[in-house]
């Protein structure tokens, strides 16, 4: 923000600012952030194995009906 100047009688003064764009490169650093933080989604993604539910179960027949029960 910069100081712009002061409106206003002595009694009631009120100070102007205006909004003024950052130039010290944030947008560059904020881009190179996301990117990160998008490859290691992308990887993790890639990397991700899946967890078959079915896995630790096992088939078992019981009077001639196949029945599930755990390992």
């Amino acid at each position: 923000m910069d100081y712009v100047g002061r409106l206003g009688s002595r009694d009631n003064r009120e100070c102007v600012y205006q909004f003024v764009l950052p130039d010290d490169e944030r947008d560059l650093i904020f881009q190179r952030w996301l990117n990160r933080d998008e490859a290691s989604q992308l990887a993790n993604a890639q990397n991700a194995v899946l967890p078959n539910p079915f896995q630790d179960w096992g088939q078992v027949r019981v009077g001639g009906v196949a029945r599930l029960e755990t390992i």
